[in-house]
């Protein structure tokens, strides 16, 4: 059975807890696709997972933006070797909208 520690003790799983580059992620350059520059996690049961984020899109739906977006994951680690896996795992797909979040909101931040 996995575990599912990828967070300290108290926190929940929500969007409105804040990641941080180089703390939680870093950035690196992928062999794997030189037009996209991926994400490394660094800590947590998804630590070692490499993937980059891909078409991403502003949809207006009712008046609200979504942001929809797909993603490759490069490669799993000891407990997620199978890539299907992380694609269908709700909580890898919490972290990588956490980390997307703090990437838009510190570029934003920037201008």
């Amino acid at each position: 059975m996995k575990k599912k520690t990828n967070l300290n003790k108290g926190e929940t799983l929500s969007p409105l807890n804040f990641m941080t580059e180089d703390k939680d992620y870093r950035f690196i350059d992928s062999a794997h696709d030189s037009t996209h520059v991926s994400i490394e996690i660094l800590k947590g049961d998804f630590a070692g997972i490499k993937y980059y984020y891909k078409e991403l899109s502003i949809i207006e739906e009712d008046d609200v933006a979504i942001l929809r977006y797909d993603f490759v994951i490069i490669n799993g680690n000891e407990l997620y070797e199978s890539v299907e896996e992380l694609r269908n795992d709700e909580d890898f797909k919490i972290l990588m909208n956490k980390i997307l979040h703090n990437i838009l909101t510190e570029k934003y931040a920037q201008h």
